[in-house]
């Protein structure tokens, strides 16, 4: 016998719904880098926005001409850049025909207004700036980030303003070294990614863009070394906590990772040899043998000083600017130093930044020079990113188990010290008088 439940039904309310306002979240790294990005994008126009109404210089004649035949039919010329030397040049071995198709691309789309070639180079710059930013979050990533994109942020915005970057910037045939320093910052992030999430279309991407960058300009050769470091300097702890067999393995997948891109750095040395008749190239002799007595000009110091206090000794300089700078960069280095006492950073990071600075630089042996106007400063192009990140990341707490209160204190500091090099430094660019 069933007993039937005879009451009266209870009604259940329908759930109710609130709408709230939309609402940016500051608190958020990906909301940070954002906004982030657009400042780092208006800074580099704001730096630059007076070189879309100069013309044509120097070189930019020779590589001109021929993209422009282009568009009467005649690509003989053109097509030369993927078989021989660059532009036919007599005075130095190069094979850089992504620049050449660059420089095409720009001349089918703007003709021969040099507004457009700028307007490039700008939006060139813009992109190697925000992946300065990207890279320093993989690294603030490494370990915790409790200051956010603050690091990520300033890294970039330092390198939009860097004031040695002028010539590459302003300058069309400068391209080759935005294009270069392009793919060759995506290829870094792409690894450094790849370490993080094991996704292979990080680290195919990664060896991609290496061959783009080496495409561009030589520069790109030293990136296989730069990954290494990576490897050693970076990743090195990671096989500690496993057994004797999955190190033994982990050792192994680092050997076949890093001997990839050295991999490829050897088939194209050999496209290169095959195609030039040299593998070192540049204004080296037609042998490819290293001139050993061209690695003195790193002992040049006063263009060692202008990396530090970049100053156009042919111009009028503010008496100000170089004490300022000292105690900026004193500030940033003395936060480090600190956290060092304390044991809250890891030496690794930063050695991996100096290994990129001097490993990125050392392919600029032959011309290595930074004459009193600055011309010769494109040179520093490329390694003036891991500068930029060292710096802001040497300012910023980077550890997030510091307590929050020092943190607080430390920002505020890097806060100052940065923005004071962010002002020097743009100060110069915009009125290097």
């Amino acid at each position: 016998m069933s007993i039937e439940n005879t009451g009266p039904k209870q009604e259940i309310a329908p759930a109710e719904f609130i709408l709230r306002r939309a609402a940016i979240d500051f608190t958020t790294v990906k909301t940070q880098m954002v906004l982030g990005a657009i400042i780092c994008i208006v800074s580099c126009f704001a730096a630059y926005w007076q070189t879309l109404n100069t013309g044509f210089l120097l070189d930019d004649f020779l590589h001109l001409d021929y993209v422009a035949r282009t568009k009467v039919g005649h690509w003989a010329p053109f097509m030369a850049n993927f078989t021989g030397n660059w532009a036919g040049s007599d005075i130095m071995k190069s094979y850089r025909p992504l620049s050449s198709v660059s420089l095409l691309l720009d001349c089918w789309l703007w003709g021969v207004n040099a507004f457009g070639f700028h307007l490039t180079n700008i939006l060139l710059l813009c992109g190697c700036a925000l992946f300065v930013g990207l890279i320093t979050l993989e690294l603030t990533g490494l370990w915790g980030n409790q200051c956010g994109a603050s690091a990520a942020i300033w890294s970039a915005l330092l390198f939009s303003v860097y004031p040695l970057h002028p010539e590459a910037a302003a300058w069309i045939i400068g391209r080759v070294d935005l294009l270069c320093t392009f793919f060759y910052l995506i290829s870094i992030f792409a690894y450094l990614r790849f370490r993080l999430t094991r996704e292979r279309s990080y680290f195919f991407g990664s060896l991609t863009c290496f061959a783009l960058a080496l495409l561009s300009k030589e520069m790109a050769v030293t990136l296989p070394a730069v990954i290494t470091a990576a490897e050693f300097c970076l990743f090195r702890q990671q096989h500690l906590r496993q057994s004797p067999e999955a190190s033994s393995a982990w050792r192994a997948q680092r050997l076949i990772l890093v001997g990839l891109f050295w991999a490829e750095l050897c088939f194209l040395a050999t496209l290169r040899f095959v195609l030039l008749g040299t593998m070192i190239g540049g204004y080296a002799s037609g042998s490819g043998g290293v001139d050993l007595q061209a690695l003195h000009n790193f002992f040049d110091k006063a263009s060692l000083l202008k990396v530090i206090f970049p100053a156009n000794e042919e111009m009028h300089t503010f008496a100000w600017m170089k004490p300022a700078l000292t105690v900026f960069y004193s500030a940033a280095i003395a936060a480090l130093a600190v956290r060092f006492l304390l044991r809250s950073s890891r030496a690794g990071v930063y050695a991996f930044l100096i290994l990129w600075t001097v490993l990125s630089v050392a392919p600029t042996y032959q011309i290595w020079h930074i004459f009193p106007n600055l011309v010769g400063s494109r040179l520093i192009f490329l390694s003036s990113a891991p500068l930029c990140i060292f710096l802001s990341l040497a300012a910023f707490p980077e550890a997030s188990w510091l307590k929050r209160s020092y943190a607080r204190t430390a920002s505020r500091i890097a806060l100052v010290s940065l923005s004071g090099i962010f002002i020097c430094c743009i100060w110069k660019i915009s009125d290097p008088g």
